[in-house]
């Protein structure tokens, strides 16, 4: 799509004008309008348009993976922890594997303190990406918030395992004793 070039070009502006031509041309264009959300939401800061432009994105290819997430991932910065919780479901149904998309979701449930289904999230990523540190490091966060020390302990000590460099994981094991 002409927009998404002139976009990485930087300019912006001839971006909004040929995803804006894109969708009068032709209004079904699911792909049009989740460029144009991004265009609203990242370059013209106008939350609004950009929640109206995914809801279009989605309505019109409900199997769109990348509206459902980039609308969640809107949602997770506005920390509207519900909504994106949402997002992220509809687009973890299209694409069950997508792990950046899991954690974000799981970051979410464990903001709202639902931390039994935010572990779920983790350990799924766990199962499919064994040296997945981030995940360990996560999950041993969520299970610190619940005081469950152990289980943290152990999967701080597992992303350390995986990467000695990452000095979170250092700080938060040195907590949990």
């Amino acid at each position: 799509m002409r927009s998404r070039a002139l976009h990485a070009l930087d300019d912006k502006s001839a971006a909004y004008s040929a995803v804006c031509a894109a969708i009068e041309n032709d209004p079904t264009l699911a792909e049009a309008y989740w460029h144009r959300a991004f265009i609203h939401l990242h370059t013209l800061r106008d939350v609004e348009r950009a929640h109206r432009d995914y809801a279009e994105a989605v309505r019109l290819d409900p199997a769109f993976f990348w509206a459902h997430a980039d609308w969640g991932e809107m949602c997770m910065e506005l920390e509207d922890f519900e909504a994106a919780i949402s997002h992220f479901t509809d687009a973890l149904h299209v694409r069950p594997a997508a792990s950046v998309t899991r954690s974000n979701r799981a970051f979410c449930l464990m903001q709202l303190g639902r931390y039994d289904e935010a572990i779920s999230d983790y350990s799924l990523i766990i199962e499919d990406q064994p040296d997945q540190v981030r995940a360990y490091y996560a999950r041993g966060t969520t299970y610190f918030e619940m005081g469950d020390y152990a289980a943290a302990l152990a999967d701080f000590d597992q992303s350390i395992r995986l990467n000695p460099n990452h000095a979170d994981d250092y700080c938060n094991r040195g907590c949990t004793y």
